[in-house]
């Protein structure tokens, strides 16, 4: 508990400095300058979550090795929506007389979007559902500032990011008290702080 108290201390003194650097930027410069350290400071901030947070969930994962994230009854009920929400025209199969119906994606990050949620292993330890977490957290803000976004790729990472949410959550409830209230504590800074970051 000490420990996770103190590199929570040292994040909120990083973060005050970071805030009090980039008021100070603003007082000169261009708006293409203000803009590159609005993005300097989403990035290094990312960055310093991610190692606060990281090694905790890797302790979480220890401690809970026999508590999987379970994500594949999740996972394939999203499969099904997505698929229904593009559903192509039906092809008969010449062969063996059976139709199905290929997905018409509308664009290639819908695609993308799709083949990583597929590729995610259906059991996770809580530290291989928060990197993936963070991977799709990236991706959909990535996405949200390219001139090129998409509703539909955007739509699946967001299903995405609340399978993945949600699994640790249930997950996390077989941990024991210590444990539980431990990672309570590290998802609930994380979250908050990837807010402030994606909201930045």
């Amino acid at each position: 508990k000490n420990a996770v108290d103190e590199v929570f201390k040292n994040y909120e003194k990083y973060m005050g400095a970071q805030t009090e650097q980039l008021v100070s930027s603003f007082k000169a410069g261009t708006p293409r300058q203000h803009g590159e350290n609005l993005l300097a400071l989403r990035q290094a901030t990312d960055d310093a979550l991610q190692e606060i947070v990281s090694p905790f969930y890797k302790a979480i994962s220890q401690e809970g090795k026999k508590i999987p994230v379970d994500i594949t009854e999740a996972v394939g009920e999203q499969v099904k929506a997505i698929r229904a929400r593009h559903r192509g025209k039906p092809q008969k199969d010449p062969q063996t007389g059976k139709t199905t119906f290929k997905i018409n994606w509308p664009d290639d990050a819908a695609r993308k979007a799709h083949t990583y949620l597929t590729n995610i292993p259906e059991k996770l330890t809580f530290q291989e559902a928060h990197t993936n977490l963070s991977v799709v957290k990236q991706r959909l803000f990535e996405l949200s500032k390219s001139p090129d976004s998409s509703k539909a790729a955007a739509k699946i990472y967001e299903d995405t990011i609340k399978i993945l949410e949600t699994q640790m959550d249930e997950a996390a409830e077989s941990l024991s008290p210590a444990i539980k209230q431990q990672y309570d504590e590290v998802t609930r800074t994380y979250r908050n702080g990837r807010k402030v970051i994606d909201d930045t």
